[in-house]
């Protein structure tokens, strides 16, 4: 029996990339860094059917956004949402495919529950 080629993903290298992509989208949009006294959160392991709910979410909270693209090729898309106190969300998405969650909240704020935001 043959088997297909299986590789572990390490997730804290994930979260590690995505924390720095986060903080520049942030300051790419906001045209000013993180503020230190912030911290980055991500979820790395988003399901396919938890993506809609997810959208569904940043736009019920006021925005009509839609993924935008961040290169020429359309390899790299995000949609956020901007709120008070340093406070964001963020959808990453690579290649149509691959789906990242992420936020940003003051240091001294409770870590809320993956997927839910604030």
């Amino acid at each position: 029996m043959a088997s297909s080629p299986f590789i572990r993903p390490d997730f804290s290298r994930f979260q590690r990339v995505l924390r720095k992509v986060t903080k520049g989208l942030y300051y790419h949009i906001l045209e000013k860094p993180l503020s230190s006294d912030c911290r980055v959160l991500v979820n790395p392991t988003i399901k396919p059917r938890e993506v809609p709910v997810l959208i569904e979410k940043l736009q019920a909270k006021g925005n009509r956004l839609e993924f935008q693209a961040a290169d020429e090729y359309d390899v790299f898309k995000f949609m956020f949402r901007i709120g008070n106190d340093s406070r964001t969300e963020w959808l990453m998405r690579f290649y149509d495919w691959a789906v990242f969650h992420s936020w940003t909240l003051p240091s001294n704020e409770t870590t809320p529950v993956l997927g839910r935001g604030w």
